[in-house]
């Protein structure tokens, strides 16, 4: 519930129904709310337009997938946790950490 608190904080409106089917990492489907286009997002100083599917979640607000990555012609170094991209001819980097349980 956590993405539906955010986009009534921030004042957004699900534009569009969704549909797609989700399966989560624990095997569970669901279906999301509905569909945000054009959302910004900032990354290192970039601001991105994403289109995301609002679903009901308790442990993030947002989460990244490949559809950006592909978008931004993103590269993940795992050893060194290193997280780099172009977007509009400017290349950005970043270190992240991540959780594996």
């Amino acid at each position: 519930m956590r993405f539906i608190l955010i986009v009534k904080e921030l004042g957004l409106k699900i534009e569009h129904a969704s549909t797609s089917l989700i399966v989560s990492a624990v095997g569970t489907f669901t279906r999301p709310l509905g569909i945000i286009r054009n959302l910004p997002i900032e990354i290192e100083g970039a601001r991105i337009p994403i289109t995301v599917e609002v679903v009901l979640a308790t442990s993030y607000s947002l989460l990244l997938g490949n559809n950006l990555s592909k978008k931004i012609k993103a590269n993940y170094n795992w050893a060194n946790r290193y997280y780099s991209f172009k977007w509009n001819n400017k290349k950005y980097s970043t270190t992240t950490t991540y959780e594996s349980n």
